[in-house]
């Protein structure tokens, strides 16, 4: 059921990050593992969700969001400690206090998602086209963003 595969996920990365906390297996064994089952799990999350002969919709919303990913995991750091000093000057005109831990970790959060999205639009998408442009000169032929060509998953049952 997809609840198993659910928890099975959920204790699967708690055991390796409890391994990688202890050091007796760092994030190179382990991840190779957990993509793994990760992958899987993500094939039945899709076919659940779908609705009955419908997949291509969750495809195009995951081509959509795998085609800003990059820049995600290019500004994921240095928003990181951009928001640190942000939030630094903040609670020092505010008293620290009254801002809840976990407010802070979902703004952190929203904070690098928005600017990787910024980053997307202003930097990565031209960047694309304008390569795809170029590549079209080369060849002669127009290709598809990689919104548009998102491939078809199977549905799978849950």
């Amino acid at each position: 059921t997809i609840w198993a595969w659910r928890l099975g996920i959920w204790f699967c990365a708690s055991l390796c990050l409890v391994l990688n906390f202890r050091s007796i297996a760092l994030y190179p064994q382990t991840m190779p593992v957990f993509g793994t089952l990760a992958y899987f799990w993500i094939r039945k999350e899709l076919a659940f969700r779908a609705p009955a002969g419908s997949p291509q919709r969750i495809t195009r919303l995951l081509a959509v969001a795998g085609a800003w990913s990059y820049s995600l995991y290019l500004m994921h750091i240095p928003m990181s400690m951009l928001y640190g000093k942000l939030a630094a000057k903040l609670s020092a005109a505010i008293a620290p206090a009254t801002i809840s831990p976990i407010v802070g970790w979902f703004a952190l959060k929203l904070f690098i998602l928005t600017c990787a999205f910024c980053f997307y639009l202003a930097i990565e998408r031209p960047s694309h086209r304008l390569a795809r442009r170029l590549g079209s000169l080369d060849t002669g032929t127009k290709r598809k963003s990689p919104e548009a060509a998102a491939p078809e998953l199977p549905a799978q049952p849950a």
